[in-house]
């Protein structure tokens, strides 16, 4: 940098580079149709006089220098040299889309000297109707590439727009849009154009092929820190995963971008606490735990590491993902997508601390420990400021007022002096009046299936279940983040998160048909009864829910106790008022049950093969 500015200024470059613009483009022009007199050979020769391509890669060359150097300059903090940054900076465009013009004009006699030779074969061939008939087709496919280019332009004309606005970034379509603009532009599906988007902490480059086809995003980390080191992760999975919501999701690539935009807003904003630094030490630490954790758990069993214990750890290009919770038969069926969350950096209402040393020890893992501590709590080194962590929950969850308490105290365990309920981003129901803000409520309000006075008929594989819940209304509430202060504090969590999941899951099961009224009706005693067997409900989220039946085939009232533990494990106990069902026959029915339970995580599910195989045993 300092050599640079020492012997040869920005503006000298810029005057240089431009001056051989005006030569190079007097040479070439614009050739916009073929001219067999004029058409010079020698320009693309490369031993010829007048090199071309020589002198265009020069003035690529001393351009690509500038764009580094601009890089560079945005890296100052005053108000002077951020002007004298910006004049450059425009004055570095305009140069650019001037080789842009070259670059095009380039081609455009590459294409030019083709078709010339084309021409001189074609005028000894007899063939020429058959070439009138490619040339339409290749006129229409050109038509059609330009057409998806364009489309695609102004998608992303429209996103740079809301981002420049929103998060002062920079964009360069230049590329693209002279392409579709000039009539006489030729494409070739093999050409690529690049789109590019960047700000001081990233640079993110979209390559289009001439087809309209997405061939890959790339995403580049700039650190801005004083010391120049090189900070945050970038992995082949960030591309990759930008490339695929490009080409299938654009509003999920959007999405994703706007997330970067803000980290990178946030790192400049408060760029005098380091949080680049402090961003890229909490992703190595969980990559680290990530590996030990799949070392222990064994890629057969990433299942019981997801259901069990802190989750399954993916790395992000705006934080870590972990997805913390995925039924079995969510999975069978590919109905629902694995409960998950993100960590990421958001302003807070509070100055909170953040490590700037690893905090995860790999010497410390335990391998059999489910509920260790995976994170050293003492932190010798960190930043304190308005910046904090957050556990960002993929969908929004329901959670009655016991687990919003827990979750509170545990992360004030952390921070005495962060109290205050409103840290975490919580709505109540909109009908928050009396019984009507409980959480039961709430939830079956969710499902659509317009039920009336608590009560439904549930469609079970060709039978019916009717359900009432009788039971005590509890305050509950709709959170979406969780802001914690240490990365001990998600184990806790996820953990009590996976027990209102499941208690949550097992409620609505009740009040959501199975729609599968198809199902196999068997000629037997437990489809034979005229009215549908009623289960009366009471619950106490999220800790257990009682069910009391009139069994349909012993006309005998039996009950149901469902208790759902910390981390979603389900114990069941069955209570029947057969005299002469033994103690062991109670318990086996009672473990049965619980099977069921755990796996279908459906009440009216497990009550239909329970009370299936109650008739079938009386039938023999």
């Amino acid at each position: 940098m300092t050599d640079l500015t020492r012997d040869i200024t920005i503006h000298q470059t810029l005057d240089s580079v431009s001056s051989q613009f005006n030569h190079l483009f007097n040479d070439v022009g614009v050739l916009g149709s073929i001219d067999n007199q004029n058409f010079q050979s020698q320009l693309f020769h490369p031993l010829g006089t007048h090199n071309i391509d020589e002198r265009y890669l020069s003035i690529d060359s001393n351009l690509r220098l500038i764009k580094l150097t601009c890089m560079q300059y945005r890296q100052w903090d005053s108000e002077k040299d951020f002007v004298k940054f910006q004049s450059t900076l425009k004055q570095s465009y305009t140069t650019q889309q001037k080789v842009n013009l070259i670059k095009k004009s380039l081609l455009d006699c590459s294409l030019v000297g083709k078709l010339h030779l084309d021409q001189l074969v074609n005028n000894n061939s007899n063939n020429s109707s058959s070439n009138n008939n490619n040339d339409q087709d290749n006129i229409i496919k050109i038509s059609e590439r330009k057409r998806k280019l364009s489309l695609l332009l102004s998608t992303f004309q429209e996103m740079t727009h809301e981002l420049e606005k929103k998060y002062g970034t920079f964009s360069d379509l230049e590329e693209l849009n002279s392409c579709i603009k000039n009539e006489s532009e030729i494409l070739s599906p093999e050409s690529v154009f690049n789109c590019n988007i960047s700000s001081s902490t990233f640079s993110l480059d979209i390559y289009i092929y001439g087809t309209g086809e997405i061939k890959e995003v790339k995403l580049v980390h700039i650190s801005i820190s004083s010391s120049g080191e090189d900070q945050g992760l970038d992995h082949p999975e960030f591309n990759e995963f930008l490339t695929q919501a490009l080409k299938k999701d654009i509003k999920l690539f959007l999405q994703k971008v706007k997330n970067i935009c803000n980290l990178d807003l946030l790192f400049r904003k408060f760029k005098q606490f380091d949080l680049q630094k402090a961003f890229s030490i909490f992703q190595y630490d969980f990559l680290a735990l990530s590996e030990k954790l799949k070392e222990k758990y064994g890629d057969d069993n990433l299942d019981k590491l997801q259901n069990e214990s802190i989750g399954l750890i993916k790395l992000d290009c705006c934080g870590v993902i972990i997805e913390f919770f995925h039924p079995l038969i969510d999975k069978l069926s590919k109905k629902r997508q694995p409960f998950s969350a993100s960590i990421e950096m958001e302003i807070g209402v509070e100055n909170s601390n953040i490590s700037l040393n690893r905090l995860f020890n790999g010497a410390t893992f335990e391998d059999t420990n489910i509920n260790q501590n995976y994170f050293s709590n003492e932190i010798t080194n960190f930043i304190s400021s308005p910046v904090r962590l957050v556990f960002n929950l993929s969908a929004p969850l329901i959670i009655s007022k016991e687990i919003l308490m827990i979750i509170l105290n545990n992360i004030n365990s952390f921070n005495s002096n962060s109290n205050n309920i409103s840290n975490l981003q919580i709505s109540t129901s909109k009908k928050s009046i009396s019984d009507k803000f409980s959480i039961q409520n709430h939830l079956i309000s969710t499902l659509n299936n317009n039920s009336k006075d608590q009560s439904f008929d549930n469609n079970v594989l060709g039978t019916k279940q009717r359900y009432f819940y009788s039971g005590e209304q509890h305050t509950g509430y709709e959170i979406s983040r969780i802001p914690f202060n240490h990365p001990n504090q998600i184990l806790p969590i996820i953990q009590l998160l996976r027990q209102q999941i499941v208690w949550n899951l097992l409620f609505t099961s009740c009040f959501q048909s199975l729609d599968n009224s198809s199902g196999n009706s068997n000629n037997n005693s437990f489809n034979n009864f005229e009215s549908p067997p009623i289960f009366e409900i009471s619950s106490n989220p999220p800790y257990s829910i009682s069910i009391i039946f009139l069994h349909p085939n012993e006309q005998t009232f039996h009950s149901i106790d469902i208790e759902i533990t910390n981390n979603g494990l389900i114990n069941a106990t069955y209570y029947g008022t057969n005299d002469d069902d033994t103690p062991t026959e109670i318990q086996n029915k009672s473990n049965y049950l619980c099977s069921l339970l755990t796996k279908s995580l459906s009440i009216p599910l497990s009550f239909y093969f329970l009370l299936k195989e109650d008739a079938d045993q009386m039938t023999q």
